[in-house]
């Protein structure tokens, strides 16, 4: 099944669609496909399963029949934030920054084994590095 590029929060996504998609893909508890023919059907189905998965009634059927790009955008942002099971491109920014924080987690965690041992020197050079990166 095809669907077209999403490239305005307003317009793309008035009919509830690509949101009723998406959601089945990252809540396929709380909904499924197909989604309902009747549009107000599908608004109300789309706002409901937004509200079920980020715990806050952010999105209603208005707000999607009106294209409310503020109010799509933060809905959808919070289900980002409540259901982060999409899988990430090897190679895409994400990707790139999840492998630094990683990195830094880990000389964090280092650093904490050297403080142990009394490795003030290895903790200086952290907190050096880390100062100078502050702001």
């Amino acid at each position: 099944m095809g669907f077209r590029q999403v490239e305005d929060f307003s317009s793309d996504l008035q009919d509830g669609m690509a949101i009723g998609h998406l959601l089945s893909v990252v809540a396929p508890e709380i909904i499924q496909l197909p989604l309902a023919t009747d549009l107000e059907a599908r608004l109300e189905q789309v706002a409901v399963a937004v509200g079920r998965c980020t715990e806050l009634e952010v999105l209603s059927v208005d707000a999607i029949a009106e294209g409310q790009a503020d109010m799509l955008a933060a809905a959808l942002a919070l289900l980002f934030l409540a259901r982060p099971n999409l899988a990430i491109l090897p190679d895409s920014l994400l990707t790139m920054h999840l492998e630094m924080l990683k990195s830094f987690c880990q000389e964090c965690l280092d650093t904490l084994a050297a403080l142990k041992t009394g490795d003030t020197a290895q903790v200086m050079t952290f907190s050096m590095r880390l100062d100078a990166n502050w702001d």
